[in-house]
């Protein structure tokens, strides 16, 4: 998918209301998938997992020059990948704080916009991580309350 100037390598699982799965620095999309996938399987959602600008086969254009130019193009990206609905946002670790970024950005009076970014931090005992930014519950409370 092409948005803000980036060519985004997505994989795609499931039907029904969008997700935006982004994962965290100097990994792919396999670490979100391999981290969310098993807790939204099932939920009735169009899960997607990019690779961010840079990280496994998303590569970084020249236009990209920080990271407000990221937070654009995964905003264009959550607009197209909603079609014209609401999209959820979940993130892990520094795609936690893009998916908050991008729903702070949102412009209001857009219907695919991102619906603002529905994250519960919660403490978890890996030491690599340290925080991790949805849940099973807590995405299914997003769902629920952006209905």
């Amino acid at each position: 998918m092409r948005a803000g100037g980036v060519d985004f390598h997505v994989v795609q699982h499931g039907s029904g209301r969008p997700v935006l799965v982004l994962h965290g620095a100097g990994v792919d999309h396999r670490e979100a998938e391999a981290c969310f996938e098993p807790a939204l399987d099932g939920a009735g959602l169009r899960r997607l997992y990019p690779d961010l600008p840079g990280h496994g086969r998303t590569a970084a254009p020249p236009s990209l020059r920080g990271a407000d130019d990221v937070v654009d193009a995964l905003l264009e990206l959550a607009q197209l990948a909603g079609d014209g609905e609401p999209v959820l946002l979940v993130g892990h670790s520094a795609g936690g704080y893009l998916a908050l970024a991008v729903a702070q950005r949102r412009p209001r009076s857009s219907p695919a916009s991102p619906s603002s970014a529905r994250c519960w931090p919660a403490p978890t005992t890996s030491r690599r991580t340290g925080w991790s930014w949805a849940t099973a519950g807590s995405v299914t409370r997003a769902t629920a309350a952006t209905s």
